[in-house]
């Protein structure tokens, strides 16, 4: 019956130790995936403010251009 036991007990503590292993595996996993995300956070705020600027040079060349046209139909209408 002792035998038995200590089987057991190897068994159990075989089976903790790849339980830990997994788990500074996974520790490991997610400090990295924070990182990217905090990265891609980053760049995301970036990116949309280069859109905020190019939509607002659209909206001002757009507004140039209606501003150059002439208000009158052309002669032949």
């Amino acid at each position: 019956m002792q035998e038995k036991s200590n089987r057991r007990g190897r068994m159990d503590d075989k089976r903790l130790e790849q339980i830990e292993t997994k788990l500074a595996y996974m520790e490991r996993t997610v400090v990295e995936l924070n990182e990217v995300i905090a990265d891609q956070t980053k760049e995301l705020g970036i990116l949309q403010n280069q859109v905020d600027k190019l939509k607002e040079k659209i909206a001002d060349m757009m507004t140039d251009e209606m501003e150059d046209r002439p208000s009158m139909r052309p002669p032949h209408y």
